[in-house]
């Protein structure tokens, strides 16, 4: 059956074995339906979304094919998990599920139907095989899952025998369900088995921590966002789940601590605070899906972890570490700069005697500086944070040695290429740890040990709501600028920096 076939076109009487015709021949595919919500992501080689995939079983002999069936299907299966990069349900539940659609499949009306229909042909066209062919047609879903079990590599020998076991007890039970149903007809009740079955084939399959990465990709920066693909890899590797019910207490106490844990002893070596912030971030995906999905029974609970402590010693470093740039060492490189590069001299002298990031000297144009009641003063209005929005006066060496360089209101003050680059921030960054190996420099001179420092300078003395302010934290005063407070300001910027005698 199915060689050349002139007639009717063949039927293999098992779901996903079709026959092909090719010319005067043809051979038998196995087809694997694409479900509807991840048809967007398995295209053909011209985009268009697929519906099946399909593969020959390189023959156009049935029996044969049916021999290969199992194979064909399982490998179309992996190739489904693979295109869409998740492979997420274990084998057990996989094997529940499809004891669960096979249960289903054996009492739905459109099964019932084709499978008289093939009876009916094939009893009328092999009479003298009528019995053997209803004996065959009963159990062929039994026997068609149980080698699509028996396929499955995931499973363990137990698990397959066990997994036999249930598909016997769903094939009896759904013959039972057709049995009642054609006996009591309008006034037959769903059992407590038929609910079981459906709800397990129907359950939502488990979510991908990929998935739910996409959806903060609007949230996050682009730094920020390429930190948490790495930190989604190491937990991949780690706990060895890309699921995202694999985000518990437990595993992430686990991934905490394996981070911590020295080289040497297979870990990654990370301090107590990279390890827990590293579990923080892991666990936000949790409230990133809670919040976008449109199920409330598909909300995923808030997994409490127990954060690594800190050691007597952790602490007591992190008390005594300086994270501010010494002023010497400012003075060396602000020298250094002036005599190499001028795009980092000008971001330098900005840093040392002003509370901006990195980030947002490099943002900075010739037009944010603006005058008010004669006090001259940046105007930012692109921050990190929204109390970063702030007026920052210009002190007297920013005056001095800034303002002279002066140029149109669109040019940026650094005047570089820094600014055209994804992060422009970085472009000082590379400049400052070149310079700290060339002078010789023992202490913190990244960008952010300016701000540290000014920070300090401020601290010591001025009112914390006065410094608040300048540094762009919340709580400092009033987000009306008067003529009052821009002269307090004023005065204050007057502490920040070093002395530029090395100009």
């Amino acid at each position: 059956m199915g060689r050349k076939s002139n007639g009717a076109k063949p039927q293999s009487g098992i779901p996903g074995l079709l026959w092909r015709q090719r010319g005067n021949s043809g051979s038998w595919v196995v087809s694997l339906s694409v479900p509807t919500e991840l048809r967007g992501r398995i295209v053909s080689s011209t985009g268009k979304p697929l519906t099946r995939l399909e593969r020959s079983t390189k023959t156009d002999s049935l029996s044969l094919a049916k021999r290969r069936y199992s194979e064909v299907m399982a490998g179309l299966k992996g190739e489904l998990e693979d295109k869409v990069g998740r492979s997420l349900e274990t084998g057990v539940e996989r094997a529940k599920r499809a004891v669960a659609s096979a249960y289903i499949q054996q009492t739905s009306d459109q099964y019932l139907n084709q499978i008289n229909q093939i009876r009916t042909e094939f009893s009328n066209a092999y009479p003298q095989a009528a019995s053997f062919i209803g004996e065959f047609l009963d159990d062929w879903l039994h026997i068609v899952n149980s080698l699509c079990l028996k396929a499955d590599r995931q499973l363990t020998d137990k698990e397959r025998r066990e997994a036999g076991l249930s598909l016997s007890y769903a094939i009896k039970s759904a013959r039972e369900t057709n049995r009642t149903k054609a006996e009591q007809g309008l006034f037959a009740e769903q059992s407590d088995v038929d609910k079981m079955f459906r709800k397990v084939a129907n359950a939502p399959r488990p979510e991908s921590i990929d998935d739910v990465l996409e959806l903060k990709r609007d949230e996050l920066g682009e730094r920020t966002f390429a930190n948490l693909k790495t930190t989604i890899k190491n937990w991949k590797r780690i706990i060895g789940s890309n699921r995202l019910d694999s985000i518990t207490a437990v595993n992430l106490n686990r991934f905490a601590r394996y981070l911590k844990k020295p080289k040497p002893s297979g870990g990654n070596g990370f301090t107590t605070n990279a390890a827990n912030d590293a579990s923080v971030r892991i666990r936000s995906l949790i409230k990133t899906y809670n919040v976008n999905i449109a199920d409330e029974a598909s909300r995923l609970s808030w997994p409490e972890f127990e954060p690594i402590p800190l050691t007597t010693t952790e602490r007591k470093e992190r008390k005594l570490e300086v994270k501010s740039v010494d002023a010497e060492d400012a003075k060396k490189v602000l020298k250094y700069a002036g005599e190499n590069n001028q795009g980092a001299w000008r971001a330098l002298l900005i840093l040392c005697n002003s509370t901006f990031r990195a980030s947002e000297v490099c943002s900075l144009r010739w037009g944010h500086v603006k005058e008010l009641n004669g006090i001259v003063y940046f105007d930012l209005t692109d921050s990190k944070t929204v109390e970063g929005i702030r007026r920052f006066p210009l002190n007297s060496r920013l005056r001095m040695h800034l303002l002279p360089l002066r140029e149109s209101d669109e040019q940026f003050i650094v005047n570089n290429t820094w600014p055209d680059w994804s992060r422009p921030k970085d472009g000082l960054g590379y400049f400052l740890s070149s310079a700290k190996k060339t002078l010789g420099i023992k202490g913190r001179v990244n960008p952010h040990s300016f701000r540290h420092a000014a920070g300090g300078d401020l601290g010591y003395h001025l009112p914390e709501h006065i410094k608040k302010k300048l540094m762009g934290h919340a709580g400092g005063l009033t987000d009306h600028y008067t003529r009052e407070d821009m002269k307090v300001l004023a005065d204050a910027v007057e502490f920040i920096g070093v002395g530029l005698d090395c100009l």
